[in-house]
């Protein structure tokens, strides 16, 4: 190859050569954002999580909040405390059966369960699930959550273990009409 040719075929070899290089840069920049991105998906996935936690534990403290304050449920605690659980939890479950499916429609959130509660952790009773056979137990699985509200008088939520499981709960405590403790109620999410 003389250098005539060789000199001419010079533009030709640098476009190669910077092409090259510009394909390696690719690369490695390519290499680098895939090595980086499962950090940026799990950040982004752990914001969306949060982000759904929050929602729900806002949809549970309102469902509690509605329960605790509604009409009838001072009266039906008013006779658990005279010792008529019976006739307490039959006036509680006819009273949420006949606003169930209202309550539910109007927070959309009708995979939603009630627990009501006597002070300190006693089961009354348990609305809208299957689970009614174990009304008025006292599981040494009640969750301590349920304690602290009776405890402090304060509503919590959170993601918590129960006897089915994590679910995301939320405990407002129930007062009489005379400014008294009496209880709380439990709206959990599975």
């Amino acid at each position: 190859v003389s250098l005539k040719t060789w000199i001419a075929a010079l533009p030709q070899r640098v476009s190669i050569l910077v092409m090259g290089g510009l394909l390696c840069v690719l690369v490695v920049s390519a290499g680098y954002a895939w090595r980086n991105q499962p950090e940026t998906l799990s950040a982004a996935q752990a914001a969306q999580a949060e982000s759904t936690l929050h929602t729900l534990r806002i949809h549970a403290l309102t469902r509690a909040g509605l329960a605790a304050e509604m009409p009838g449920v001072q009266d039906a605690y008013a006779l658990a405390l005279e010792g008529q659980e019976v006739e307490a939890r039959s006036r509680l479950r006819h009273l949420f059966d006949q606003r169930q499916a209202w309550i539910a429609n109007g927070l959309d959130s009708r995979n939603v369960r009630l627990h009501f509660y006597l002070a300190p952790a006693r089961s009354l009773v348990r609305v809208s699930s299957a689970m009614n056979s174990r009304d008025g137990d006292n599981p040494p699985e009640i969750r301590s959550s349920v304690a602290q509200v009776n405890r402090d008088h304060l509503a919590v939520s959170g993601v918590e273990a129960g006897p089915e499981g994590l679910a995301i709960r939320a405990i407002e405590p129930i007062w009489n009409r005379g400014g008294g403790r009496v209880g709380a109620v439990e709206a959990a999410y599975d």
